[in-house]
């Protein structure tokens, strides 16, 4: 639950900056919240790579914010599966 208010925290520091936070961080902002111990690298403009406990896994964050422009809840969706895809054991 944390995570949803970290995203509009996120783009009102990005406001105060004067320039509009891009997609790769605010998802790794939110990433982060959900997951403090993942390790996130930026791979592209459009791409993620997050790593935890030995498990890698690219996101693609062009996809993360086509969900999130439908709504909260396929926003919520979308992270949520990204989160349990990294989460899951190693073979699956």
């Amino acid at each position: 639950m944390a995570g949803r208010w970290l995203l509009p925290a996120v783009a009102l520091a990005g406001a105060c900056s004067n320039q509009a936070p891009d997609w790769n961080s605010l998802a790794s902002a939110r990433i982060h919240a959900l997951l403090p111990d993942a390790q996130l690298m930026v791979v592209d403009a459009r791409t993620l790579q997050a790593t935890l406990g030995g498990r890698t896994q690219r996101i693609d964050t062009a996809e993360l914010q086509l969900l999130c422009n439908r709504g909260p809840k396929d926003c919520d969706y979308a992270f949520e599966q990204a989160v349990l895809q990294l989460r899951a054991p190693a073979g699956k």
